[in-house]
């Protein structure tokens, strides 16, 4: 449609596949998710970028960022020191959360409801 009007083609379904997917991600490598803003994507990506093997995405218009790595205490250094959380949604012997904690009463709370057993990875 946008063509017809004069605009430029995006880009490839596939591309937009690959997202929704998150099959850009290397499967064997750990995969969080970051809330953010922004302004705090340009800091956070300059210091992602020199993790090797590392891809990063930017998602929802800078307030999300998805980083895929084996180096997680690297990235849950770096955001740290940004003052950033980061759930982690797949990856062996990782903690679920990275960077800065909150209060994290109710994810106990949580787990003590839907997971009293801990069978999936521990809070905190």
């Amino acid at each position: 449609m946008l063509t017809a009007l004069g605009g430029a083609p995006g880009p490839d379904p596939s591309w937009w596949q690959q997202r929704n997917e998150l099959s850009w991600a290397n499967n064997s490598q750990a995969l969080v998710r970051v809330a953010s803003s922004p302004r705090q994507v340009p800091p956070l990506l300059d210091a992602l970028a020199i993790i090797p093997e590392t891809r990063v995405e930017v998602s929802a218009a800078g307030n999300t960022v998805w980083v895929n790595s084996d180096e997680m205490s690297r990235i849950d250094d770096i955001l740290l020191k940004q003052q950033l959380t980061g759930l982690v949604h797949r990856g062996v012997s990782v903690p679920l959360w990275l960077g800065r904690k909150s209060d994290l009463k109710i994810d106990a709370a949580l787990q003590a409801v839907f997971d009293p057993e801990h069978h999936f990875s521990p809070t905190g």
